[in-house]
């Protein structure tokens, strides 16, 4: 077989399996837009219920380039907002947002291994009301970078 072929029926035996592992969950994400630095704007899935906040973009296959998930906290104070990982298929590129601006982005966070233990915790010591979730790279070639401005509108 091709590696392409073989590479994708991987993948996909990856999602299939996951999906029945995986417990169900009831999601219906809100819906709305990111805008950063004024210039760069992507559609984003918002986490409204405990379960989508645990779940996140968890056992998705992939994201579309325009997308992102956010998980507003805007309610609470600033906090440390701690994201691993788990159940993952695809790398992210996370931000982290307080009062309307990037404050920390970690880049080209892989997915971690069905089977890790002691999966590594991401965001230590910041303090954020929201974190977002974008396909990896994408902040180095848009050129997102830590202090600019954050804005978002639910639909």
């Amino acid at each position: 077989m091709e590696p392409k072929i073989l590479r994708g029926f991987f993948f996909f035996s990856l999602a299939l399996f996951s999906f029945f592992l995986s417990p169900k969950i009831a999601v219906a994400y809100g819906h709305g837009v990111v805008v950063l630095d004024k210039r760069v704007s992507f559609e984003v899935l918002i986490c409204q219920k405990e379960q989508e906040y645990t779940l996140g973009l968890g056992n998705r296959v992939a994201l579309p380039k325009n997308q992102a998930m956010l998980f507003p906290y805007f309610e609470q104070q600033p906090e440390e907002r701690l994201f691993w990982m788990k159940g993952m298929l695809f790398a992210l590129d996370i931000l982290w947002i307080r009062d309307g601006r990037v404050v920390h982005i970690e880049k080209r966070l892989a997915p971690a291994s069905f089977l890790a233990k002691n999966l590594p915790l991401y965001g230590r010591n910041i303090l954020a009301d929201a974190v977002l979730e974008v396909n990896a790279n994408l902040t180095d070639q848009l050129k997102i970078e830590e202090g600019q401005s954050f804005e978002w509108k639910e639909n």
